[in-house]
């Protein structure tokens, strides 16, 4: 077997670039795509199957159900040209199968180690350094920050997100780094696949120019760092149910699966404020998700 062959077999390998190509080359090729591209098509494509399978794997089935109706509409809105097959078990598993999710999870392994960055940002230069991009900016009050206008046009990206809102797959419009739109996408809408639409996105925040918040409690703003939101790298979910030092409902078991919201979003590799300390403690932040993710993370798999 070949090296990236094993990566794919065992996620303590190491895994290149090259192999993270060749899941999604092989994914690509199942679905019939021949751009073998990490995109929406490819995530729109895979997240069909997926519901089709927790239809005829999982038994979520009956007209009269809620989850039922989502799922089938998420195929329909995901992939037209898909016809779903959740009442044959052994054609559905044709169409997708753990071979599937386990191109997926390295996919993910891949992105988690391609979008590691190091910050340094310094308020007294008006500059804030980044791997991925340098912008300029000038403080506003309340802690704000306007940001040069360049960087804006050659890094911010307005994208369509889908998302389970109220027991359905809605779109909502959000601005996001150029290089991380593709992965928040995916992440929001497999959240919203597994939980069967039982999790409701009421709220979802992205970019947003700004320092640091301070904790709960602490008046003094931190004027020395920028937030990850100023650079569309971080984004946060229902901030009214998933307050500083709150449990979190993106924390909570949801759906017939019992998975928690908040892990199906890190498994793309997230940093997830929960991780930041236990219920009560005000670092603990559970709305919060940053692209770069110190800790490690367990695979999500149906």
């Amino acid at each position: 077997m070949s090296s990236c062959g094993d990566a794919l077999q065992d996620f303590s390998r190491p895994l290149t670039p090259s192999c993270g190509q060749e899941a999604v080359s092989a994914l690509c090729e199942a679905y019939g795509l021949s751009n073998p591209v990490f995109g929406v098509d490819l995530i729109d494509k895979y997240m069909a199957r997926l519901a089709n399978y927790l239809l005829a794997v999982h038994g979520i089935s009956g007209s009269g159900s809620p989850r039922f109706a989502f799922l089938l509409d998420a195929i329909k809105t995901l992939d037209p040209n898909f016809v779903p097959n959740y009442e044959n078990r052994d054609e559905a598993l044709k169409v997708f199968n753990p071979r599937h999710e386990i191109l997926m999870l390295a996919v993910k392994q891949w992105v988690a180690k391609k979008l590691v960055f190091y910050r340094k940002d310094d308020l007294y230069s008006d500059t804030a350094l980044f791997d991925l991009a340098s912008f300029s900016f000038t403080p506003k009050d309340g802690g704000f920050i306007d940001v040069s206008s360049t960087w804006v046009k050659n890094y911010i990206k307005h994208v369509t997100l889908r998302v389970s809102r109220g027991g359905k797959l809605v779109s909502i419009k959000r601005s996001l780094h150029k290089q991380v739109a593709s992965f928040v996408y995916a992440a929001l809408l497999e959240a919203s696949i597994l939980t069967c639409g039982d999790y409701s996105f009421d709220s979802v925040q992205t970019w947003v120019p700004r320092f640091i918040r301070p904790a709960t409690g602490d008046s003094k703003q931190d004027l020395y760092h920028l937030s990850l939101h100023s650079f569309g790298l971080a984004f946060d979910v229902n901030p009214s149910r998933n307050k500083r030092g709150m449990a979190g409902d993106v924390a909570t078991l949801t759906g017939p699966l019992n998975l928690i919201p908040g892990n199906i979003i890190e498994s793309w590799g997230f940093g997830w404020g929960a991780r930041w300390g236990s219920v009560g403690d005000p670092g603990r932040d559970p709305m919060h998700f940053q692209m770069y993710n110190p800790h490690h993370f367990l695979p999500v798999i149906v």
